[in-house]
């Protein structure tokens, strides 16, 4: 145990059959490695996490291995945990949504993979629509726990602007938004739309390209 000086740990007994000495016994959950806030207790001939008692609760301990020998102590390494954590910004760097706790108080070397942490679009509270730009992606995605560390993975997302038909009657604020198309492997480019991309019809009137105010083509001449 970490911070337990030498000779000065705590032993949990072999579990012992004595009509048949020589054979080590595999431990049931009655016999429990102790839990210590901050690390895991490993197998000292794999290195694999040991097993908690409890599942949904670890501070209850975990199932020893089964001894080679039921002669001779078994060394119990623990070892650090840490975390992996999810952030998800735009290319200025603000925040657009809680980060995530993709592993918490996991033990090293555990792998994670925050792939299912990562939405390809964000819709904030104001109506923005940001979608994610894999190639600015900070951190890697897939790895394992480092003891004592957070590991960080940041997802960068590019804010698509909208055209916003001035609809004669509807109030300022309250137009309809028809987002941009966006390409995400060349997210600085602008998309030519396509006929699946509509700004309604009014009737009576016809919606002109605001920069030479020519009238737009419609979907279906």
């Amino acid at each position: 145990i970490p911070g337990v000086p030498a000779g000065e740990e705590p032993k949990v007994p072999y579990p012992f059959d004595p009509t048949n000495p020589d054979v080590p016994v595999t431990p049931t959950p009655d016999t429990v490695i102790p839990n210590v806030p901050g690390y895991t207790p490993v197998d000292p001939k794999t290195n694999e996490p040991l097993k908690p008692v409890d599942p949904t609760d670890p501070g209850k301990g975990y199932v020893p291995p089964t001894p080679d020998d039921s002669g001779v102590d078994t060394p119990i390494p623990y070892v650090q945990n840490g975390n992996v954590v999810v952030n998800y910004v735009d290319e200025n760097g603000n925040v657009l949504k809680t980060p995530v706790n993709d592993e918490t108080d996991a033990p090293a070397g555990k792998s994670y993979d925050t792939t299912d942490n990562k939405p390809v679009e964000i819709v904030t509270e104001d109506g923005s629509r940001y979608v994610l730009i894999p190639s600015k992606t900070i951190g890697t995605e897939n790895g394992t726990v480092e003891g004592g560390k957070t590991i960080e993975i940041t997802y960068v997302y590019k804010k698509v602007a909208n055209w916003i038909p001035q609809i004669p009657g509807v109030p300022e604020g309250q137009e309809p938004k028809v987002p941009y198309p966006f390409d995400p492997t060349n997210p600085d480019v602008p998309v030519t739309p396509t006929p699946d991309t509509v700004i309604p019809n009014v009737p009576g009137y016809t919606p002109v390209d605001p920069k030479t105010n020519e009238p737009l083509k419609p979907v279906d001449p």
